[in-house]
Parts: C-alpha cells; sequence; structure tokens
C-alpha cells in the first residue's frame, strides 16, 4: 500500500515536470519565432508611441505658432451684400463666407459642384492667381519671421516622403509656398483660387510616417481596422504571453535552485 502510494505520487511528479517542460519549451518556441515575425512592428509602435508624446502637436506637428487663424466677421465687417451675390452668380448651390489672411471670401458651389471665389468685401471675382500672388497670400497667413524660399505651382502627383507619406494625396494643380524655418514649413493653395488648402512641415511628415506605422495603414493612413492590424495585434499579445511564461519558469528555477 505505501509502495502504491510512493509510485504514483512520483508518476505525479513526473508528469508535472513533464507538462510543466513541454510548456516551456512551446513558449520558448512561440517567443522565439513571434519576435522575428512581429518584433519590428513592436518596435514601431513603441517608437510611434513615443513620438506621438513627445512632439508637440499643435506647435509643431500644425504649425499652429506661425499659421495665422482664420479672421471671423464682426458686426463692423463690411461685407458685399450675400442676396447679390447669390443673384450674380446663380443657380448655387451653396455659399459658404470665410476668412484666409486678413481678408474675407464668399466660396461658391453651383450645381455641378464646381467652387469658386468671390471677394466677400468688393463682390469681384477671384481669378486664378500667379506666382506673386501666391506669396502675398502666403506672407499673410504666415506669422514666422523666415522667408519663401521657393514658391512652385505643382502639376504632377509628388513622390512620397520617407516613402509613405503623401502630402497632398496625389492632388495636383496647386501652389506650394516653402518657408526656410527650422520645419520647412509649406503652404498650399489652389491653384484656381488662391484658396489656402493645408499647412504642412517636416515633424508632419514625421508624425505621419510613423503614424501610418502605428496603425499598419501604408496607404490613406486612416483605417485601423486593416487586414494587417488583424493579424499583428492577437500575435504580440501571444509574444507577450509566452514571455511571460518564460520569465515565470525563469523564476521558478532560480527558486529551487536557492532552495537546494
Amino acid at each position: 500500500m505505501i509502495f502504491h502510494r510512493l509510485a504514483t505520487a512520483y508518476s505525479r511528479l513526473l508528469s508535472k515536470n513533464n507538462a510543466r517542460l513541454a510548456l516551456r519549451r512551446v513558449a520558448q518556441w512561440l517567443h522565439k519565432w513571434l519576435a522575428l515575425l512581429v518584433g519590428i512592428q513592436v518596435v514601431a509602435w513603441l517608437l510611434g508611441g513615443a513620438i506621438f508624446a513627445l512632439m508637440p502637436f499643435d506647435a509643431w506637428v500644425k504649425s499652429a505658432e506661425i499659421i495665422r487663424k482664420a479672421p471671423k466677421p464682426t458686426a463692423d465687417t463690411p461685407l458685399f451684400p450675400l442676396a447679390d451675390i447669390a443673384i450674380r452668380h446663380a443657380p448655387l448651390r451653396s455659399i459658404e463666407l470665410f476668412g484666409q489672411g486678413k481678408n474675407f471670401y464668399y466660396r461658391l458651389t453651383d450645381p455641378a459642384g464646381k467652387k469658386s471665389l468671390v471677394d466677400a468685401v468688393s463682390g469681384v471675382p477671384v481669378t486664378r492667381p500667379d506666382e506673386s500672388q501666391i506669396r502675398r497670400a502666403a506672407k499673410d497667413i504666415y506669422l514666422g519671421e523666415s522667408q519663401i524660399g521657393s514658391v512652385r505651382l505643382i502639376t504632377k502627383p509628388e513622390p512620397k516622403a520617407m516613402w509613405l507619406v503623401d502630402e497632398l494625396h496625389g492632388k495636383t494643380d496647386v501652389w506650394q509656398a516653402n518657408f526656410t524655418d527650422r520645419f520647412n514649413t509649406r503652404l498650399y493653395f489652389s491653384a484656381d483660387s488662391g484658396e489656402f488648402i493645408r499647412v504642412r512641415n517636416d515633424a508632419w511628415v514625421l508624425y505621419d510616417f510613423f503614424w501610418r506605422l502605428h496603425i499598419m495603414d501604408y496607404g490613406g493612413g486612416e483605417d485601423f481596422n486593416n487586414i494587417f492590424m488583424r493579424i499583428l495585434s492577437p500575435l504580440a499579445l501571444v509574444l507577450a504571453g509566452s514571455g511571460i511564461v518564460m520569465l515565470f519558469f525563469s523564476q521558478f528555477r532560480k527558486r529551487r535552485r536557492g532552495a537546494r
């Protein structure tokens, strides 16, 4: 009876040890191969998180410190009568009032969706601008101390910065005014009307590059639920879990050695 109990206890101990050994080997195998498969992406997640946390978003990425905010009309603003604008340019789908630099404009949209601008003070339609007009518009919006390095008309899709980032999303027929400040601030204007489109700089490019790596959308940079994210996110959790199992067995073995 005693020998049977001893044999049973010994067999249970062996089966426990075998199970532990098997679990440790599986964890080591998973950790090794998953580290090769998703390790680079995990590093990209960590780097991206650090950049998102440390880089001033509004001041650097969005250039809020050096871009004049769009003015808002007051009761004293001498606006051209909206009714007259609607009659002159009928038929229209919509009319929007907006400020740019120090000026106000009406943005007109016809039934076909085509947009045009009218000076909101004089009521005169805005014509297609030239380089000198774009320079004046850029200086009116830019509040920094740097000078314009170049002004050019973009007629072909620009190459992607850092292999992933497309500042204009393939858009062409726009003016670019480039300022020689620390982040190479770039202002973009419509070639048809001179309307300010957006501001971009090198800080924005860096941020957007790591953002695309972070969400694993290498095209539009907006799809949080793409196939790469759905596959690698669970695998990253398995990688972390296998690391925890290996850590547990490592500490368990150290304790057993210390107890001897």
